[in-house]
């Protein structure tokens, strides 16, 4: 046998080997990474582009990218604003005002997708100002009147994170686009779900911190409508507790206290005091404490919750206890108001409250 065609070892396998070279196992030789974006590829990159590259995706224009395809890019995006680091990046990416821009968008998914990661953002002084730069207060008002019930309850929980921080608050309030008044027009609409409401709520909270909010407030008819809400059979403690506190706000302001007063917060206040849940005893007997400086309010208020009052001297939260006390300090300024409590009070507790 001829050894012309052997190799060195005797055998004719040595003839083929394997090359250890990428580009000879694939000989398709174009770039393996494109520059630019990938428009019919949605994916999570890792490392340093994870952010950029989706960032990258939905700033792409409208008759590029496919409505379904922006929604997977805004979904995966979301999904990566865990921690400060991360929003911090995408803020730093200029994605607000993309994410605004698809707050108009005709399909209602990809409109809460970007209320939902707009709200992610705010959640951060820097993202809450990219927010409002980007005219995102107008927008996310006009979809307080969404026909999507999830799009409206994303963009109220939005406005509700914007409004967290006082700089945001401020921006909210000097809106040309009568946020409050959106509020109150949404928490009266039927088709609000219930996250929504607590959310506009919260957002009337984080605003009726100052004399403008208040202001805006009364105009907009607020405690009217939250005392309508506290009433309703399906109220949890989370939303009592959030009315409580914005009404808290009002009852200390000199006009806020009035129509808080005259719109009939006293017999709600009392059911709150009867509560089990302490913040919300503490924050009604706070409301309570604004509202008895008024000279037409001591005298219904110790009618409606003395005995509660009373016994709540004792509770063993310190702060619904001065509160209490001092409800009662401002209420038995009414003679009559004095003498019922008087007659409630044990022989210890009247020589505590009245030293005189």
């Amino acid at each position: 046998m001829s050894s012309a065609g052997l190799g060195l070892d005797g055998t004719h396998a040595a003839r083929y080997g394997a090359s250890e070279f990428l580009k000879d196992r694939h000989p398709d030789l174009s770039e393996p990474f494109p520059k630019g974006v990938i428009e019919e590829e949605i994916a999570i990159a890792f490392g340093r582009r994870h952010v950029p590259k989706l960032v990258d995706v939905i700033s792409l224009p409208d008759d590029r990218l496919p409505t379904h395809q922006l929604a997977t890019a805004l979904r995966y995006l979301l999904s990566l604003l865990s921690n400060q680091e991360t929003k911090c990046e995408c803020v730093t990416y200029d994605s607000a005002p993309f994410l605004v821009h698809h707050l108009t968008s005709e399909d209602p998914y990809v409109r809460q997708l970007s209320a939902l990661t707009l709200a992610s953002l705010a959640q951060l002084m820097l993202g809450r100002a990219e927010v409002v730069a980007s005219q995102g207060i107008p927008s996310l008002t006009e979809m307080l009147e969404d026909a999507d019930p999830e799009a409206r309850a994303a963009a109220s929980y939005c406005l509700e994170m914007v409004s967290s921080g006082p700089e945001g608050a401020s921006a909210v309030l000097s809106c040309e686009s009568k946020v409050l008044q959106k509020e109150v027009e949404m928490l009266e609409d039927p088709i609000t779900t219930d996250e929504a409401q607590l959310s506009a709520v919260l957002t009337l909270t984080n605003c009726t911190t100052c004399d403008g909010g208040i202001y805006q407030a009364l105009d907009a008819q607020v405690p009217p409508t939250l005392l309508r809400l506290a009433s309703a059979q399906d109220s949890n403690d989370e939303m009592r507790i959030a009315i409580a506190r914005c009404l808290r706000n009002m009852a200390h302001h000199p006009y806020g206290k009035v129509q808080v007063f005259e719109a009939g917060a006293i017999p709600v206040l009392t059911t709150f005091l009867q509560s089990e849940n302490e913040l919300l005893q503490q924050c009604a007997a706070a409301c309570l404490m604004g509202l008895t400086v008024e000279e037409d309010a001591k005298l219904p208020t110790v009618e409606a919750a003395g005995s509660d009052l009373v016994e709540m001297l004792h509770h063993p939260n310190p702060d619904v206890a001065e509160n209490v006390l001092a409800t009662i300090h401002n209420s038995c300024e009414d003679m009559q108001a004095r003498k019922i409590i008087e007659g409630l009070l044990g022989d210890d507790d009247r020589e505590f409250i009245f030293c005189d």
